[in-house]
């Protein structure tokens, strides 16, 4: 019996599923090392310069826009931020209506030239070993304490996770033997059965 544990992004076959279950074999999944470098920055918001060294770090894992175009906008990134106030007063009771707009402007090349993209498209293995799919990210910028930081969110990060891990359960799946016992189910794998003393 093969239990597969998401939570724990664990597989154990237990051998003596029927017996004491002591005997088993653990596949233990571990994130690649790009998948788990993009991971780890996630949500951040980092230096300019920061920033254009983690890509060109990761370059070999972007496939649009171009690994040299996001460099370059990495590198070349600017953002301004323009605030507008407007008011109006009611002479009649006093009442005092204020708006705000804040605006949030970016360019990147050289001369302004390239398009900063909403979001970027990697292609990497998100288990050590394992296929390589697509994972998209939406690239983040702000204007915090008069300094950009720019960042990213991987899309869909629960999704892509399980549905990673069912591609690797349904391969194992695909070749069990269901006739002879074995099964794989999921959740985690149960305790060894101590003998009663």
């Amino acid at each position: 019996m093969i239990f597969a544990d998401e939570t724990q992004q664990r597989l154990t076959a237990v051998i003596d599923y029927t017996g004491w279950r002591e005997h088993r074999i653990i596949l233990q999944m571990m994130l690649s090392d790009q998948f788990a470098r993009w991971k780890k920055g996630n949500g951040d918001y980092v230096a300019q310069t920061t920033f254009a060294e983690f890509i060109q770090d990761s370059a070999a894992d972007i496939v649009s826009p171009t690994a040299a175009d996001m460099l370059e906008l990495a590198q070349s990134f600017q953002a301004t931020k323009s605030v507008d106030f407007t008011s109006s007063n009611r002479i009649s009771n006093g009442q005092v209506q204020l708006s705000y707009r804040e605006t949030i402007d970016a360019q990147a090349g050289n001369a302004g030239q390239l398009e900063v993209p909403e979001q970027f498209t990697l292609h990497i293995s998100i288990w050590r070993g394992g296929a390589v799919v697509e994972v998209k990210a939406a690239l983040r910028y702000r204007i915090e304490h008069q300094q950009l930081r720019i960042g990213y969110k991987i899309l869909h990060l629960d999704d892509l996770m399980r549905a990673a891990f069912e591609h690797v359960t349904d391969e194992i799946a695909s070749k069990l033997d269901s006739g002879h016992g074995h099964e794989l189910v999921f959740g985690p794998a149960p305790a060894v059965i101590e003998p009663v003393k």
